[in-house]
């Protein structure tokens, strides 16, 4: 008789309580890697747990399936990794099947795309094949010391427009995702527009992903920061002559450029798409905007984040690239008043596998005074944590990092040249005349 692996884990799961739940996720499980009761099993068992903090009993899960489950002689790994094989093998029969079919219609570019796709989908499954692929942590030396070197000599990654920031993170680094989060019309697409210009002006390359906006959406607000004219005059056609014709010469200026690629929602957002494009276009950064709306993953928005957020840490190791994102603050985070990692909306897990976390916040009076302050609530380097306060003027459309003065402390001179306060709430003066000639 067969041995029943899957349901082997699902009573391991059971038996084990929510440890056991922890360990398994870590391990790789989720819904659709078990078959059949099995998997029905572990979508009402990670319900049950979001919902009441606790692991149902065997019998409630036994009856919502309609089976029993039995325990199995075998590791909580082994029968994972069993399990995930099994549909490593469907998923590439079917993707293969469905390759050989593109291969017939001689459209290389299609098939060389959903080679890509099968590719990222088996990375995101993580199988052990049982050969060792840890590094000698000794044998780092040599790249400690080169990167000492580069940063005495000033050398960073790809540098951001506010100096204070790349004093925290050394600029953006290969391989690394870094997450600007805020509230909704704080001017996060600005943020990816602001930061994709003084990247290429700096002499690299972009891709800019934007799943919401339009690639002319995206170009009005590139081109009022560019020409420097009112971002609100312009969309309200309210220019006037000489803005006007600064932004018409700057635009005929810009118009043989070639260094910044925008994919937007007609392109099919899909991950093969986005990473053949930055792969064939030979980018430096990739810059994604609203990234919760990426077509990455499914089921509830919770899940569909998680795999969002594999996705994009998988994306910038994979091309070797900085990926920089920007997502929202959840409705239980104020960013007019603060930052914090907890206010990540809708996924944790945006929080766990990004290198730098960077919050939005802008009180009524910052907005008065048209600034904007940058709070850091994560930064893997740790070279130099500080908040940055920048401009944040949508007329003059400047952006620049600013100095934020302290107001002085009051003193009160007064209980200097010898005011007391009395029991009956008055002051009384206990000094000598000489003191009343300052007042």
């Amino acid at each position: 008789m067969a041995v029943d692996f899957d349901g082997g884990v699902i009573r391991h799961l059971l038996d084990g309580g929510t440890v056991a739940l922890l360990k398994a996720e870590k391990i790789g499980l989720k819904p659709g890697v078990l078959g059949g009761p099995a998997d029905e099993a572990l979508k009402f068992v990670i319900q049950y747990v979001a919902q009441n903090g606790t692991m149902p009993g065997v019998e409630v899960v036994e009856h919502h399936c309609g089976r029993p489950f039995k325990a199995v002689e075998a590791t909580l790994e082994h029968m994972i990794a069993r399990a995930m094989r099994r549909k490593l093998w469907e998923l590439q029969k079917e993707r293969v099947e469905s390759i050989v079919e593109s291969l017939e219609t001689r459209d290389p570019e299609k098939t060389r795309a959903m080679v890509l796709g099968l590719v990222a989908e088996m990375d995101g499954m993580a199988v052990g094949t049982g050969a060792t692929k840890a590094k000698n942590l000794f044998e780092t030396g040599a790249a400690t010391l080169e990167m000492y070197k580069n940063t005495v000599e000033g050398k960073i990654g790809v540098p951001l427009p506010w100096p204070t920031m790349n004093a925290m993170t050394m600029g953006l680094w290969p391989g690394t995702v870094t997450l600007f989060f805020g509230r909704p019309g704080m001017g996060k697409t600005f943020v990816m527009m602001i930061g994709s210009r003084h990247a290429w002006l700096n002499g690299y390359k972009c891709l800019v992903v934007s799943p919401e906006m339009s690639a002319t959406e995206l170009g009005e607000r590139f081109f009022a920061v560019d020409a420097a004219v009112s971002y609100r005059d312009m969309v309200s056609g309210k220019l006037g002559a000489f803005n006007e014709q600064m932004l018409v010469k700057k635009i005929e200026e810009r118009k043989e450029a070639k260094g910044i690629w925008v994919l937007d929602e007609p392109d099919e957002l899909r991950p093969e798409v986005i990473e053949s494009a930055a792969m064939d276009l030979g980018v430096d950064v990739i810059w994604i905007d609203s990234c919760y709306d990426l077509r990455v993953g499914s089921g509830p928005r919770q899940d569909r984040m998680a795999a969002i957020s594999e996705y994009m840490r998988r994306l910038a190791k994979r091309t070797g690239k900085p990926v920089v994102a920007a997502s929202q603050f959840n409705r239980s985070q104020d960013g007019a008043k603060s930052a914090s990692m907890g206010g990540a909306a809708m996924s944790d897990q945006l929080a766990w596998d990004a290198h730098n976390l960077i919050g939005m916040v802008q009180t009524d009076d910052m907005r008065d005074d048209l600034i904007m302050e940058f709070d850091p609530m994560k930064v893997r380097r740790m070279a130099h944590v500080a908040k940055v306060t920048a401009r944040w003027d949508f007329d003059t459309m400047k952006f620049d990092e600013v100095e934020v003065k302290k107001k002085p402390k009051f003193v009160d001179k007064g209980f200097e040249k010898g005011f007391k306060g009395s029991t009956k709430g008055k002051a009384q003066f206990t000094g000598d005349e000489d003191d009343l000639k300052d007042f």
